[in-house]
């Protein structure tokens, strides 16, 4: 695929190199060079479209130390943003990042004009770069919940079966679309499945809105009999903000068994049913979305569960899912420049408004004195500077001094309250504004405080903090775990957590009761088990008086708790249901049996 120079799309830019070091680890050519925009807080492309028509918009980054800073592993914030023209599209957050690993970002959306402009935005926190940009044209009937208001952009896109290759692109998608390899995100064993055919997969006429490949449908996933569900749970990854995602999951389908079989399924987002009792065509694509309708899965937990009268287990072929970015904010249309209007002539002869063209387009055919610079008018405003700065010295003067006064008492007299205080710090000053919308109850540090008995009895220590007993007002006990402070400001997972932990609800797993939410403090109040934990029980006092039996019952109702856990979405890459007494809970990172 031919890529060109840059420079007529672009004004300002520095040109480098990634390090030596890492040229042989990238991917193609395009990762090699990058531009840099180290001056102003907006830099913008703007590309040749089409009015009206649908694009994939495509931006790729590469650090590569270019400027031997070292800024992805230097510990710092490395963050940019993007817009399509003024429209906030996605942020690039390189932090903690391999200099070495490719970030990529799309965005498919409808050009607003003859152009689409693609902005790099700083945010005060790394200097924006850019290595590659693309903009693919799509056929107008893809992807029809995209229009001049709403675009999409890529969270993820996966194709199933025994693949080979991780990324497939084109020629094999002549839209240049990145489909990963399921099978290389997962210890893809048992009990999954993979099917394949070398019968051609078809579309029926004005059904196919994506345009999936045929290739692509010929492979499958599936799991073995004895199983009776299978979860695609995408990680959202370290650098991305789950907290406003909106997103829309489409699922590819096509059944390529060879026999007539009765494969029918259930579709979940989470816990929520999406489409009920879906059998997909044989030979034949069946691509199901919600037209418009997006989700908040922070997670992007989806299931596909077998229904009580089909013979076989689920199968997927392909997967996307994209987020919402909204497209409603309007840049100038190019039909408003044009000759200045008599009403606006006007109110400027009489003094009423103060007009300056200098630099706009409409004065290349006109003399009027609006579109120059004159000595006269220079001299005019000199005039009008130099009457008017000694009431803009007093002006400024006054209220800086006010505010000075002002801001000294406020120091002080913080500084005596402190003294007085000493280590009684005012929690309550800390306590977030705004709830969770959650169903359990929400916990000030004081009433921690009281519940706790000032912290008294210590029952538990771990990597994230202490464990504490507590007592609640009607008598019952509980255990609150208490987040060390000093790794409040990295406890990312701490409220999507405290989000699903609040739904969980199974006879092996503790009940939360509650969850503190302070800048200080981040806590979770449990139920408390009186007799100890399971590992007390197992190695401490009498060991001998578990019977094997009883071990095993332990095990299962363990693994029970563990799985129903694992549905609800904590992060995992694949979990696959209890078949009898067999349990697998298969990660990214093993399979525990």
């Amino acid at each position: 695929m031919p890529f060109s120079f840059d420079g007529e799309f672009v004004e300002s830019r520095q040109n480098h190199e990634i390090l030596p070091e890492f040229m042989d680890g990238v991917g193609n050519e395009q990762q090699k060079t990058l531009r840099s925009f180290p001056n102003g807080s907006r830099n913008c492309y703007t590309l040749p479209s089409t009015i009206g028509k649908k694009y994939l918009l495509r931006a790729t980054f590469t650090y590569g130390n270019y400027d031997r800073l070292n800024k992805t592993l230097d510990g710092s914030l490395f963050l940019f943003g993007l817009h399509i023209g003024v429209n906030f599209w996605d942020k690039v957050n390189l932090s903690n990042w391999d200099p070495s690993f490719t970030v990529w970002k799309e965005v498919l959306t409808v050009a607003p004009s003859n152009s689409v402009s693609v902005c790099l935005i700083n945010f005060g926190s790394g200097v924006p770069f850019i290595s590659s940009l693309e903009l693919r044209p799509l056929q107008d009937t893809m992807y029809p919940f995209v229009n001049t208001s709403v675009s999409v952009s890529y969270f993820t896109r996966y194709r199933f079966g025994n693949i080979t290759d991780f990324i497939t692109r084109y020629p094999t998608d002549p839209y240049d679309r990145f489909w990963e390899s399921w099978s290389g995100t997962i210890d893809y064993t048992y009990p999954w499945i993979s099917l394949n055919t070398t019968n051609k997969v078809e579309s029926l006429p004005g059904t196919d809105a994506f345009n999936v490949p045929s290739a692509i449908f010929q492979q499958a996933s599936t799991i073995d009999t004895n199983y009776s569900f299978m979860s695609v749970a995408v990680a959202t990854g370290p650098n991305i903000d789950t907290t406003s995602l909106q997103l829309l999951p489409i699922f590819h389908f096509a059944e390529i068994n060879r026999s007539n079989p009765n494969r029918r399924f259930d579709i979940y987002s989470a816990e929520d049913l999406l489409f009920g009792d879906f059998s997909p065509s044989r030979f034949q694509v069946d691509s199901m979305y919600k037209n418009g309708q997006f989700l908040k899965n922070a997670y992007a937990l989806f299931s596909l569960n077998k229904t009580d009268s089909s013979s076989l287990p689920p199968l997927i072929n392909a997967f996307e899912v994209y987020s919402l970015v909204r497209m409603e904010n309007l840049t100038t249309d190019s039909n408003d420049d044009g000759p200045i209007p008599d009403s606006i002539r006007q109110r400027v002869q009489a003094g009423l408004l103060d007009l300056r063209l200098v630099g706009n387009p409409v004065c290349a055919n006109s003399k009027d004195t609006y579109c120059s610079d004159s000595k006269n008018n220079n001299k005019e405003d000199k005039k009008k500077k130099r009457n008017t700065t000694p009431i803009l010295l007093i002006a400024v003067m006054v209220p800086v001094v006010l505010i000075s006064l002002l801001v000294g008492m406020c120091i002080l007299r913080k500084l005596y309250r402190k003294g007085k205080s000493g280590d009684n710090e005012d929690y309550a000053s800390y306590e977030e504004k705004t709830p969770l919308h959650i169903d359990i109850r929400r916990f000030t540090y004081a009433e921690l405080k009281l519940i706790t008995n000032n912290f008294q009895s210590i029952i538990g220590k771990g990597g994230f903090g202490t464990v504490y007993h507590g007592i609640l007002e009607n008598g019952d006990e509980v255990a609150v775990k208490v987040l060390m402070e000093t790794s409040i400001a990295e406890s990312t997972d701490f409220l999507p957590e405290v989000q699903t932990l609040s739904k969980v609800h199974h006879k092996n797993l503790v009940t939360l009761q509650g969850y503190c939410q302070n800048k200080k403090c981040l806590a979770l109040v449990y139920d408390f088990l009186p007799g100890g934990n399971l590992q007390q029980l197992l190695s401490g006092g009498d060991v001998y008086s578990l019977t094997w039996e009883q071990r095993l019952h332990i095990a299962l109702d363990a693994a029970q708790g563990l799985h129903f856990s694992c549905v609800l979405a904590f992060r995992p890459y694949v979990c696959v249901s209890i078949s009898k007494v067999k349990v697998s809970i298969n990660y990214r990172t093993g399979v525990s049996t």
